[in-house]
């Protein structure tokens, strides 16, 4: 591997690595996002869809102990 390839190569590789811990509340932002935009498109099912997928992702932060119960509890409430 030449020297430029090499410099090229260590930028992609630290943003790879970067992607690899995920922030929990930037993922649940994400699905927010997706239940905003199917309420502004006035997709009902889409809505549905992206609520559900909140609900399990919940599930797995509390299981994963990178959310709090009682965080969870006001989540679902909402």
């Amino acid at each position: 591997m030449t020297a430029r390839r090499t410099l090229l190569a260590l930028p992609v590789a630290a943003l790879l690595l970067t992607g690899c811990s995920v922030d929990p509340g930037a993922e649940r932002r994400e699905v927010v996002l997706g239940i905003t935009e199917a309420a502004n498109a006035g997709d009902e099912d889409g809505v549905r869809a992206q609520a559900e997928s909140l609900l399990q992702l919940v599930e797995r932060q509390v299981t994963d102990e990178e959310l709090s119960a009682e965080q969870a509890d006001r989540l679902r409430a909402l």
